[in-house]
């Protein structure tokens, strides 16, 4: 039996390369030795080794005595891990067994020597031994219940296997208090089941340790699936957060610039200028804007600007007339650009009409009266997307120029019209010629003012 459980955890030994297996295999050795050599040196052994030498007869005992001691408790103190876990009793054993190896090398030397006089220097060398072998017993008993009672497996295997060489030690002992003869093969059985439960100790651990690294692996599994699913809802919540942001920037750049530009903005990077050769300009400006700022707070005069410009802001979406930029209490809206249309003039003046009309509406009601002067002129321009970091649409040409003169030179609460813009309206707009009018820069110039849209009859 003990030649098959060696065999077999020496492989496992060499399989696994675990300490454990190797050391057991020793301390199995160790005890089958000391068993076979019990009551100094009559045991099986010695009927095949020596069975006449005395002197071999009085070392063998003593050396495999020690040797299973030694190999024993470091099997058990490394198998039950009591250096980490009970630093300081794991001192004690090991200055123990370094005691107990002395006593016994000092035994096993008067023994070959056979010096005269020497038999009661080897009875008090094996008292002190043996004193000094039972505290170690008793040391590493109490680590192996203290670590059985606090739930450890491997603990409780040695407990158990240590029960029957308990119980035989107790019976030798109380028989040979009696004075009876003792059977010594109790010794052997016990230690067969010593040799039997360690063994199973091992497996137990060994199958213990596979299945740790088996929920280990498939915690670690687990958490990469959750990381995983951690990471792509991240990225689902990033692409959404992405997506939101994307649409904010877009929302935000179709507010700054027209549509098509936008786009072409988004998509390539660069708005490129463009010619129109037919658009309309309106210009609006308050008439005594400098007067009426200066006895309005600052904060109630913006307030109404923005009120105000909010309201044209409504009027030229519904209308299709694309805002140009506020400059001061001026504001700038065209029609016919980007995208061209032929209805440009028709919008910028129903435009600057319905303007007025709000404007007139509002006064009624509001606390501060406003005058606005509209004024319209169609040609061609050229536009453009220009800034580095806060990208602004513009128009250029004499167009604007001309439609600002024509604000300039109008009348409050009317639309002032250039003969050009007149030509493309006076089938769907009644107008008031005015005249040349002398506009600043530009010489004597055809203005009219619109009075209102034509009733088409039914």
């Amino acid at each position: 039996m003990a030649t098959a459980l060696g065999v077999l955890n020496l492989l496992l030994f060499f399989y696994i390369r675990e300490l454990n297996f190797l050391l057991y295999v020793t301390s199995l050795v160790s005890v089958v030795w000391a068993v076979c050599s019990a009551a100094g040196g009559f045991g099986s052994a010695f009927e095949y080794f020596w069975p006449t030498s005395p002197i071999f007869e009085q070392t063998s005992w003593v050396a495999a005595t020690i040797t299973a001691v030694c190999f024993t408790v470091l099997f058990i103190f490394r198998f039950l891990e009591l250096g980490p876990r009970m630093p300081r009793l794991a001192v004690f054993i090991k200055s123990s067994i370094a005691f107990a190896c002395l006593c016994f090398g000092i035994l096993v030397t008067i023994a070959a020597s056979q010096l005269p006089h020497s038999v009661a220097l080897a009875q008090k060398v094996l008292l002190v031994g043996s004193v000094d072998l039972s505290l170690l017993y008793v040391g590493l008993s109490y680590g192996i219940l203290k670590l059985a009672w606090s739930g450890n497996r491997s603990a409780r295997f040695v407990c158990i296997a240590w029960i029957p060489i308990i119980l035989g030690v107790i019976a030798m002992t109380l028989a040979t208090t009696f004075g009876t003869n003792a059977d010594r093969s109790i010794l052997m059985w016990a230690s067969a089941f010593e040799l039997v439960v360690m063994s199973l100790a091992l497996a137990d651990r060994f199958n213990q340790e596979k299945n740790a690294k088996t929920r280990a692996q498939a915690a670690l599994v687990e958490g990469l699936r959750r990381s995983e699913r951690d990471l792509e809802e991240k990225v689902v919540q990033r692409t959404e957060q992405l997506q939101r942001e994307q649409i904010r920037i877009k929302e935000l750049l179709h507010n700054i610039l027209p549509s098509e530009l936008a786009d072409e903005l988004s998509r390539t990077g660069v708005a490129r200028p463009a010619k129109h050769d037919s658009a309309t300009i309106l210009f609006t400006d308050f008439s005594g804007f400098t007067q009426v700022a200066s006895a309005m707070p600052a904060d109630r005069m913006v307030a109404e600007l923005n009120e105000i410009f909010g309201a044209f802001d409504d009027i030229c979406d519904e209308l299709r007339v694309e805002k140009i930029k506020t400059i001061g209490d001026a504001y700038m809206a065209a029609a016919g650009l980007p995208k061209p249309c032929s209805d440009h003039a028709q919008r910028c003046v129903r435009t600057g009409l319905r303007m007025l009309d709000y404007l007139a509406e509002r006064n009624r009601k509001a606390a501060f009266k406003w005058s606005l002067r509209v004024g319209v002129h169609s040609g061609p321009v050229v536009t453009g997307v220009v800034g580095k970091r806060k990208y602004a649409f513009d128009v250029w040409g004499d167009t604007v120029n001309i439609a600002s003169r024509m604000e300039g030179a109008g009348e409050a609460g009317r639309v002032n019209v250039s003969a050009y813009t007149y030509d493309l309206i006076r089938t769907e707009f009644e107008c008031e010629y005015r005249g040349k009018v002398d506009a600043k820069g530009k010489g004597q110039i055809d203005m009219y003012f619109v009075t209102g849209e034509r009733i088409v009859a039914a």
